[in-house]
C-alpha cells in the first residue's frame, strides 16, 4: 500500500532505530518515528513537530493502531496516541482491515502461500471524543479483519471473544 501513495507518512516505534541503518532510511522515507515510552513530552513532540511537518507537506498517515501487527487469534489493546494524532491532526481517518497476519506472522520469517488482503473501510470523520472514536475505530478494523479471514481462520480460536463489545 505504501507504494500507491506518494505523500504517505508511516508511523513506527523508536525501537527500529535500534537496527543499523534502519534508523536512516527511516528518517529519508519520511517516517513518523514514536517515542513510545516517552509520555507527555514525546507526544508534543509528535504534535507539534512530526505531525504539524506531515501537514504541511499535505502527507497522509498510516499506522498501526494496536503499535503492529498482532498475530491471527490475538488482540492488543489500541494505543491511545492514535487518539491524539487523529484529534491533532484534523482530517478523517480511514481504517484498514487484513488478512496479512496469515500470509507472514510477525514472529516467524516464513510466509504463507495466498492472497494478503488489506482493505480499506469508510472512513471516520473528526470531531468525535476520545471513547467514541477508538471504539469505532477498533470495531471496523477488526470486525472485518476477522471477516476476512474467511476459510482460513484457524478452527482452535474463538473468533467471535476477540471482536470488540459492540455496545461500546
Amino acid at each position: 500500500s505504501f507504494s500507491q501513495f506518494e505523500d504517505l507518512a508511516f508511523v513506527t516505534g523508536d525501537h527500529l532505530e535500534n537496527f543499523p541503518l534502519v534508523g536512516g532510511l527511516l528518517r529519508k522515507m519520511g517516517a513518523i518515528v514514536v517515542d513510545n515510552c516517552g509520555g507527555a513530552h514525546a507526544r508534543a513532540r509528535l504534535i507539534n513537530d512530526e505531525l504539524k511537518k506531515a501537514q504541511d507537506e499535505n502527507r497522509r498517515i498510516l499506522i498501526y493502531p494496536e503499535g503492529h501487527l498482532a498475530p491471527v487469534g490475538r488482540r492488543y489493546r489500541y494505543k491511545k496516541g492514535v487518539f491524539h494524532m487523529y484529534e491533532a491532526y484534523g482530517q478523517p481517518v480511514v481504517p484498514a482491515a487484513t488478512n496479512l497476519g496469515l500470509r507472514w506472522p510477525q514472529q516467524h520469517w516464513r510466509l504463507t502461500p495466498g492472497d494478503a488482503v488489506i482493505e480499506y473501510l469508510d472512513p471516520i470523520e473528526p470531531g468525535l471524543d476520545k471513547e467514541t472514536f477508538m471504539a469505532r475505530l477498533e470495531r471496523a478494523i477488526e470486525t472485518r479483519s476477522i471477516e476476512l479471514l474467511g476459510d482460513e481462520a484457524p478452527k482452535d480460536i474463538d473468533l467471535g471473544a476477540l471482536l470488540p463489545d459492540p455496545r461500546s
